[in-house]
């Protein structure tokens, strides 16, 4: 019943959040050619600044709660880890601090690289980063959890929270449909239209639709920081093959 969620967490962390780092662009920064007056000029040429890697680990106890590590009257040290029965008496989230190995090159200089926090983020009940992975029935009593527990679930403030499925479009398949209110997008709009959630290997998604219209042309429709956007297919199509075309009809690829 909670596989489903359990894997999907695993999956969202072990294979998309390496994809994340790996489309991030790193930063650059340069000094300008001509300065305005009053402004200073940097201390360096070029300033390159990306991400390698994220990395999340188990959750434990924070030391601001003044929660420290203690040693007992047997002289062995308390674990820092912190169980989901523990959080939901304290009324707390139980969560774990997500690392990222920040790096930066300036100049000519070698690349410096430092391990940072970039703060916690929930995680769910028995997943792979959960402190209750891979227990038996007998280690979960021990640790004052149901026997039968099966996770799938986030503790948020002491309270169990679930997130509800939803039901989308199939990734990367196209959908033809009819709607009666694209005719009032513009002049020769028709109510046919084929649509596509685009999805990458990162699991960033891009709703894309191409209305078709009477006069036989096809405009794609896109929605890029909050703003939507019309563009004829046919120039898109054209953008997207690397060739030019001569006077004489030929053409370079």
């Amino acid at each position: 019943m909670s596989r489903h969620h359990v894997e999907s967490f695993d999956y969202a962390v072990q294979t998309c959040l390496p994809r994340i780092c790996k489309y991030m662009l790193p930063v650059e920064v340069t000094q300008p050619q001509q300065l305005k007056e009053g402004e200073q000029p940097f201390p360096f040429r070029r300033f390159l600044m990306w991400f390698e890697n994220f990395e999340l680990r188990k959750p434990v106890r924070s030391a601001a709660a003044g929660l420290l590590l203690k040693t007992s009257a047997e002289g062995h040290s308390n674990s820092a880890t912190i169980f989901p029965s523990e959080c939901r008496l304290r009324g707390i989230t139980y969560q774990a601090p997500l690392y990222a190995t920040f790096c930066r090159k300036i100049d000519d200089e070698p690349e410096e690289k430092i391990n940072i926090s970039l703060g916690d983020i929930p995680v769910m009940v028995r997943s792979q980063f959960c402190n209750l992975a891979n227990l038996s029935e007998e280690e979960l009593t021990l640790r004052k959890e149901d026997m039968h527990e099966f996770g799938g679930y986030f503790i948020i403030n002491g309270n169990e929270r679930l997130i509800r499925m939803l039901i989308m479009n199939k990734r990367n398949y196209p959908v033809a449909f009819t709607r009666g209110s694209f005719i009032n997008r513009g002049k020769f709009f028709t109510p046919y239209a084929v649509q596509m959630r685009c999805v990458r290997d990162d699991m960033f998604a891009q709703t894309v639709i191409i209305h078709y219209l009477t006069d036989g042309n096809c405009m794609l429709k896109f929605i890029y920081h909050k703003q939507e956007f019309l563009i004829p297919v046919y120039i898109l199509l054209k953008a997207l093959l690397p060739s030019s075309t001569h006077s004489d009809g030929s053409t370079d690829a």
